[in-house]
């Protein structure tokens, strides 16, 4: 297969090389709004009467019915042609290299979302560190792509846990300075000290305050507060008010507060355009996958390239455009994303 370096990821089929407008993190069902300083703060389901539906609905337990039925008719009606359309065009000829890249240097989170399978009262895993030479090995073998799509420094983890995570990005930032890098965090290590140790070498960092009275904590607020006369961050800080006990999708079948729902009648864009590396090097077929479930290679073993074009991973992608029942985590998964750098492609 003839794999062509220099066009990196589904920003290739627009002719332009990765454009980092599109690479920026997005979410479906947030209330945009910005502080006095010009900060983005994003609300989601935090609206009084979007609460006080669903708590209702809860009660009364419909509003998994419903959230189910919304999903297939959205399958049915919107989604599933665009998402069929915009995997003919990336496999059209050869499938173009991953443009988002999302690497676990620690394997734990001291949140306790519901909605997420590895939160700290329910996570299964062991405290593991990434290895510092498999760190640098796989960006090195970027550094080889000539890399200039996303990277980001998290997945099913709290990033700032690790006290290595600055001297990552640095790294990253000195052998990919083209790349979009990007951290999720739910603030709670950060504080202003930390932020600013940090922020010079990400082009996003994203803020997660969860609070079920929606109140900002103490550390995150002095964040915004030394942020309020520094205009040159606007574009790369983005705070996000959320609830910690939130029922959302089901997290590739494994949230503990949903049930089980109808598998959908969709292929998945994740498998063709980004890849997810764990603590260990493993390379997990989806980012919801937090408990690896589904293994397509490890990054001790083979370069990112070959596992991307790996019999194994093609395997994984043929079934889940048969059928999502082909795949265990997809089978009892209900997410649908359509990201913004190929939804107009």
């Amino acid at each position: 297969m003839d794999k062509k370096h220099n066009n990196i990821g589904h920003n290739y089929l627009n002719n332009n090389g990765s454009v980092h407008k599109n690479l920026k993190t997005t979410k479906k069902g947030f209330y945009v709004n910005y502080d006095k300083a010009g900060y983005r703060i994003d609300h989601y389901n935090t609206n009084i009467f979007r609460r006080l539906a669903r708590k209702v609905l809860i009660k009364i337990g419909i509003f998994e019915p419903i959230k189910n039925i919304k999903k297939r008719l959205m399958v049915k009606y919107v989604w599933k042609e665009k998402v069929n359309n915009l995997i003919k065009k990336l496999t059209k000829s050869n499938l173009p290299l991953f443009d988002r890249i999302s690497i676990e240097t620690f394997s734990k989170c001291n949140g306790g979302c519901s909605f997420c399978p590895v939160n700290r009262f329910d996570d299964p895993r062991d405290d593991n560190l990434m290895n510092e030479n498999l760190f640098k090995n796989i960006i090195l073998n970027l550094y080889d792509l000539d890399y200039k799509g996303q990277v980001i420094l998290s997945l099913n983890n709290e990033p700032f846990l690790d006290k290595r995570i600055y001297s990552f990005a640095k790294i990253v930032r000195n052998y990919l300075p083209e790349a979009y890098i990007s951290i999720l965090s739910n603030g709670t290590p950060l504080n202003v000290e930390r932020f600013k140790r940090i922020i010079d070498n990400v082009d996003e960092l994203i803020i997660d305050n969860y609070n079920d009275e929606l109140k900002w904590h103490k550390n995150i607020k002095a964040i915004m507060e030394y942020l309020a006369d520094k205009e040159i961050y606007k574009d790369k800080v983005k705070f996000r008010m959320r609830l910690e006990n939130d029922i959302l999708d089901t997290r590739a079948g494994q949230a503990n507060n949903r049930g089980w729902i109808k598998t959908l009648d969709i292929s998945c864009l994740y498998p063709f355009i980004s890849i997810n590396i764990q603590v260990n090097g493993d390379i997990s077929l989806c980012c919801n996958d937090a408990l690896s479930k589904e293994v397509v290679g490890n990054v001790s073993k083979k370069s990112l390239e070959d596992i991307w074009y790996s019999k194994k991973y093609f395997d994984y992608r043929n079934k889940i455009n048969s059928s999502r029942k082909l795949v265990s985590i997809c089978e009892g998964c209900d997410t649908v994303d359509i990201p913004r750098g190929i939804a107009n492609v």
